[in-house]
């Protein structure tokens, strides 16, 4: 519960996302070594190899989602801004709260503004990174 504390508290996100935020927690424990397990990680003593944690992305970062080419019309934007506040277990997705609908979506194709922060009161990105290469938001 700590961590998901410091996680929540650390980007400045409404409480309503705590079930989200526990969620997180525990998917990152279980792919964290830890020395009572001799330096293994849980998922490690559970199925025999190590996890693969190429797919990590810092938590509660504003992201940008691509929209499949079948639900947009020719000159419609092709990505759509959320947060990242998860992992889905199921597969190498990303459980992305959409800022335009104002729900949870998964999504694989999705870029990560690891500088920036949303700013939950004022509904706006703040320190956003510039040089972010977005080649299929074009």
């Amino acid at each position: 519960m700590e961590m998901a504390r410091c996680l929540l508290y650390e980007k400045k996100m409404p409480l309503k996302f705590w079930a989200e935020v526990v969620n997180t927690t525990s998917y990152l424990l279980n792919r964290m070594t830890t020395r009572v397990l001799g330096d293994k990680t849980p998922y490690e003593i559970w199925y025999g190899f190590k996890p693969n944690i190429d797919h990590f992305k810092v938590f509660g970062s504003p992201c940008y989602v691509l929209q499949p080419e079948v639900k947009r019309r020719k000159l419609d934007q092709k990505a759509d801004m959320g947060i990242l506040i998860s992992y889905n277990t199921k597969s190498k997705a990303y459980k992305i709260y959409d800022l335009k609908s104002n729900k949870v979506i998964i999504a694989r194709n999705v870029k990560v503004a690891k500088n920036g922060t949303w700013n939950w009161k004022l509904h706006q990105l703040k320190g956003q990174n510039r040089s972010i290469k977005l080649n299929w938001m074009l």
